[in-house]
């Protein structure tokens, strides 16, 4: 499994387990940033959720949302991570930009820097379009 499968797998997980720690009234304080405003931002928008599943508690996770939530009136929701309302596409990155310089111009060093540099401004700009959620819940 690649490092992004690997990243994006645990992200789903975490989700998961952290939006079960709300419904349980447990503390979201031990998991990452990003998994915190993920789950407010599904808590927000279905606040009567009574059980969550991800697609990694089924045996065929490849046919499953990545999240199963069933609301306290035993409605199902899917939700998938990498959508954002209806069928918009979140493309938070491009498996190439990250090996664009090592491949091209053979730059191991130039594509470190380049991708941590990526790496922190994809989280500035995750935290700048999530900070108003995470003061509504």
């Amino acid at each position: 499994m690649s490092t992004p499968s690997k990243s994006g797998k645990l992200h789903v997980i975490n989700v998961g387990q952290a939006i079960n720690h709300y419904i349980t009234n447990q503390s979201l304080g031990d998991f990452s940033e990003s998994v915190r405003q993920t789950a407010q931002y599904i808590i927000q928008m279905y606040p009567q959720i009574g059980y969550v599943t991800t697609k990694y508690n089924t045996t065929h996770p490849d046919l499953n949302p990545d999240l199963l939530l069933t609301l306290q009136d035993k409605q199902e929701v899917k939700i998938n991570l990498f959508y954002i309302k209806g069928n918009a596409k979140v493309q938070a990155k491009n498996i190439g930009t990250k090996s664009f310089l090592q491949k091209y111009f053979k730059s191991e060093t130039l594509q470190l820097d380049f991708n941590q540099f990526f790496e922190k401004e994809y989280v500035t700009y995750l935290k700048m379009i999530l900070s108003p959620l995470s003061r509504q819940c």
